[in-house]
């Protein structure tokens, strides 16, 4: 008989500890993002959308060093000198290696994502 009431009393606690963590993590799956916005919270006026436009071509403007350099380097319009660093030499004789800043895709792709977010 006592079995019985532990088994009871244990399957008891178990249920409510169960039942108590459903209830308790009702808000824990409502987490607004902290590093986005919401499209309520976006574009209110022309002006946002003109910022954000703004922003996209800084982005962009930051690219063109590395867009030239990678595009006449590599197509033989441009010649590195002995005083260039290491990582232009590697663009000049198609040997880029991972570690190159010059050949790093992510600022490309930042433009782009910021160009889908802005459409």
């Amino acid at each position: 008989m006592n079995k019985n009431i532990s088994t009871a009393f244990s399957k008891l606690i178990l249920f409510a500890l169960c039942f108590c963590s459903l209830l308790s993590c009702k808000k824990a799956f409502d987490l607004q993002p902290e590093d986005a916005l919401e499209a309520s919270q976006t574009y209110r006026n022309v002006y946002d959308a003109d910022a954000a436009i703004l922003g996209i071509y800084g982005k962009f403007v930051g690219l063109a060093d590395k867009y030239v350099l990678l595009n006449e380097l590599r197509g033989d319009l441009l010649d590195v000198t002995p005083n260039a660093n290491a990582y232009l030499k590697q663009l000049g004789t198609q040997t880029v290696t991972s570690d190159n800043p010059y050949a790093d895709p992510k600022p490309f792709y930042e433009v782009i994502l910021n160009c889908n977010d802005a459409l």
